[in-house]
């Protein structure tokens, strides 16, 4: 899906750190996290 207007959200970084952060989101493409899970074991073969 593709974020269509200007928000800001809060959310947890994916590097592991687990840190919570404030993003502005406006015209990024989101996923759900399965898809993110499926992507992530593609990129690291």
């Amino acid at each position: 899906m593709q974020v269509l207007e200007n928000t800001t959200v809060k959310g947890r970084v994916l590097d592991g750190s687990g840190d919570a952060v404030e993003q502005d989101i406006g015209g990024w493409v989101v996923m759900p996290s399965d898809h993110w899970e499926a992507v992530k074991r593609n990129l690291e073969k």
